[in-house]
């Protein structure tokens, strides 16, 4: 059965096995043209086309008969396909425009939680410390520094995490009591190399150099800090440098 049914704000459209229902401001983007008149007597509309076309109040009463046929009821019978196919696609634009606003609400809020942890930490860090924050934060700043290596002039860059360390000094202890036979393979941040007893000792050598280094640096900022000298987490990070 194919028909028009019109309730106020609401269209139902259906011919064959297609179905349009929705209001009359989405049919009106959908279609685009308003949805028939339904002056204000009415309540209710009902087209079956070439059979019947009612016009009623709320509790049913037919209080009017349309035309029949309806010509504007059959050419919206007629369009029931492109209605649903324009729904669609509206829908479909509907919920990537609802993506998009709830991903750039998630970008916001993620915006603001970055902003708030940078506004916190530079107010951390302007915060007055005491004598052992300032030794805690020292000792933080070497451990990093420690194990994040650095470059050598002999051997380019170099591994100081605690395994590589740990490694290079089980080799030397192997190569002087004859345990391990020379050259052997080492991976370095190039890559795969071999290393004989020479180069094996120099990288441990410069490796043990740079670690102790950095404790150095920490017990002079120890000591300056005890003076009064060093009194900011940005003095620590310069005499780091």
């Amino acid at each position: 059965m194919d028909f028009v049914q019109q309730a106020r704000g609401v269209i139902i459209v259906q011919k064959g096995d297609f179905m349009y229902n929705d209001t009359d401001d989405n049919y009106y983007s959908d279609m685009g043209i308003e949805a028939p008149e339904l002056l204000e007597k009415y309540d209710h509309r009902t087209y079956i086309s070439g059979e019947r076309h009612t016009l009623n109040n709320n509790d049913g009463t037919v209080m009017d008969s349309g035309p029949i046929p309806w010509l504007e009821g059959d050419e919206i019978i007629g369009s029931v396909e492109d209605l649903l196919e324009a729904k669609k696609d509206r829908e479909e634009k509907a919920e990537k425009d609802k993506r998009v606003v709830e991903e750039d609400e998630q970008k916001r809020l993620q915006n603001d939680r970055v902003r708030e942890a940078e506004e916190a930490h530079l107010a951390e860090r302007a915060r007055p410390k005491s004598v052992d924050e300032l030794k805690q934060y020292a000792a933080a700043v070497r451990y990093r520094k420690q194990i994040n290596g650095f470059v050598s002039d002999n051997y380019g860059n170099m591994l100081t995490d605690l395994g590589t360390t740990t490694t290079l000094s089980g080799l030397v202890i192997a190569i002087e009591q004859g345990m391990i036979a020379l050259p052997i393979n080492f991976k370095s941040p190039r890559g795969w190399v071999q290393m004989d007893e020479q180069t094996i000792k120099g990288v441990a050598r410069e490796t043990t150099l740079f670690i102790q280094k950095c404790f150095n640096t920490e017990s002079d900022i120890s000591e300056l800090i005890d003076q009064g000298s060093i009194t900011t987490q940005d003095q620590i990070d310069e005499a780091f440098v």
